[in-house]
């Protein structure tokens, strides 16, 4: 149950969908999910969006601006996890 968890970060991270940057001395490297939480938690979520960005307008619109913006555009699936 997710009633026990008082905060949203609680369960990204739970999830595995926090954020972490590899990158060394100089150098910034690009930001990927850590996947160290559930994976099938992952999954699940990932396939939920799929038929709200298919159906739900407002969900399609942002799954839009992020794939077709002209600075720093996502693919596909980076913009379904965003």
């Amino acid at each position: 149950s997710f009633a026990h968890y008082r905060d949203p970060r609680q369960l990204v991270k739970l999830a595995g969908l926090t954020l972490k940057e590899n990158s060394s001395g100089q150098r910034k490297g690009q930001k990927h999910i850590s996947k160290r939480g559930r994976k099938r938690l992952r999954s699940v979520l990932f396939r939920a969006m799929i038929p709200l960005i298919r159906h739900n307008k407002a969900f399609r619109e942002l799954h839009e601006y992020y794939t077709t913006r002209s600075v720093n555009p996502l693919t596909g699936k980076q913009s379904i996890v965003a």
